[in-house]
């Protein structure tokens, strides 16, 4: 099909020349100016005011996933753009505007800049659906475009758009509101700031039970494989504080009730805590239930009333843990910004117990598993089987010795805290 300037289709038309295309819509783009210059392509996840949604505003070939892997950034050939966009995993209220600018330096130099081929094709996979390309005299000396935009009208849709801006891409990003340090990165060629996570929605909710319900075996009694099925308990918590900074530490579920450990220290400041579960899709909203600053220890619960499928058990024998006893850690690591930034993945890192530590508040387990910022509040857990023996809470670097030291609260204490109940 040979779309057209203007013209608005429902997804589910195109279906029969691409079936899939209204679930998981493949686009390729290629915008080149008129003197044979490649303008930037990007796709805007925007809601449903056509504003981009804080904390996951682009996607495109510096930023080449959404948080949820739900829009990717696929690399084309000959200057083409591609993206996969998964429709039927986004929510209703989303939208995705396809946009591209002329170069800032070419602007700059020429006073002003033309589009003179310009191609979208729509499709699934290795179909093709639908092609739209600029016909001569439909665009002048706009230098900001806006391709088309995919928006749900009882199903998905896409609008041929086809206009722009005269002003490029400052106007273009001004108008979708793109926070000023990330279209001014984007504008310049810098690193783009890391991503920073909206607020998690306020949720009203009864104040939690004390002391919770407390299993102390593992869901459905079946031992886990160590530590890859332990994955699915662990998460990120993103924390915006009083001060208005954001913050990230690690939790883990110990209850299918929705009940988390983590650091007090991580929570202390905490105006409102969302938590990512490893593998989710959005954050869930958070409620401290409990903490003991002196132990470093804190109870959350995730509110959304969803609870949990997977949770860690939590060591309960009297004995302290052996000397050399092998451990892992599964932990968020620096948050968002190790490795790949679009991706929320749980870090492993296994080491020993080097030292059990007596202090004034609680014992305190020394380990040499790796850990870095962000991975406070992660379980310590017996590699032989999974059992958590201790929440990461601090590290000790010995400056000229070459050496990390990192320490967690022995998890022994937990359950004298009365939080629980069998």
């Amino acid at each position: 099909m040979q779309l057209s300037k203007g013209q608005r289709v429902p997804l589910s038309v195109l279906s029969t020349a691409a079936p899939g295309v209204a679930q998981t819509l493949d686009l390729a783009a290629t915008v080149r100016g008129s003197r044979g210059e490649s303008w930037t392509v990007m796709a805007l996840h925007l809601d449903a005011a056509e504003k981009v949604r804080e904390g996951d505003e682009l996607v495109g070939a510096l930023r080449p996933s959404s948080i949820d892997d739900h829009i990717k950034w696929i690399r084309g050939t000959d200057g083409q753009e591609r993206f996969s966009i998964e429709l039927g995993s986004l929510t209703q209220d989303s939208r995705v505007a396809i946009v591209a600018w002329a170069p800032p330096a070419d602007l700059a130099q020429h006073g002003s800049a033309q589009a003179a081929a310009v191609q979208l094709t729509l499709g699934h996979g290795d179909a093709v659906a639908a092609t739209w390309a600029l016909k001569p005299g439909e665009l002048g000396t706009e230098s900001g475009l806006v391709l088309c935009d995919l928006y749900f009208k009882n199903e998905w849709r896409v609008c041929i758009t086809g206009g722009g801006f005269v002003g490029g891409g400052v106007v273009l990003l001004s108008h979708y509101r793109l926070p000023q340090p990330l279209s001014q990165a984007l504008l310049s060629g810098k690193p783009l700031p890391q991503r920073r996570m909206a607020p998690p929605p306020p949720v009203s909710t009864p104040q939690a039970p004390s002391p919770v319900p407390w299993p102390r075996t593992w869901p459905g009694e079946v031992a886990p494989k160590v530590p890859g099925q332990l994955l699915p308990a662990v998460g990120l918590l993103v924390v915006h504080t009083t001060e208005g900074t954001v913050a990230t530490g690690s939790g883990f579920f110990v209850s299918p009730g929705g009940y988390l450990i983590t650091c007090a220290h991580v929570v202390s400041d905490a105006a409102s805590v969302g938590f990512l579960p490893q593998g989710a899709r959005s954050l869930r909203p958070v409620e401290v239930v409990a903490m003991d600053a002196a132990l470093d220890l804190a109870l959350c619960w995730v509110s959304d009333r969803l609870g949990s499928e997977r949770w860690l058990c939590v060591e309960s024998e009297p004995a302290e843990p052996d000397l050399g006893l092998e451990v892992g850690i599964l932990g968020f690591p620096l948050g968002f910004t190790l490795g790949d930034e679009h991706s929320v993945s749980a870090t492993f890192s296994r080491g020993i117990v080097n030292s059990v530590r007596r202090r004034a508040a609680g014992t305190v387990l020394q380990i040499d598993a790796g850990a870095a910022p962000g991975s406070s509040g992660a379980p310590v857990f017996r590699r032989e089987d999974g059992v958590v023996i201790g929440v990461l809470s601090s590290g000790l670097e010995a400056q000229n010795a070459g050496m990390h030291f990192n320490f967690a609260v022995d998890a022994r204490v937990i359950p004298g805290l009365g939080w629980f109940k069998a």
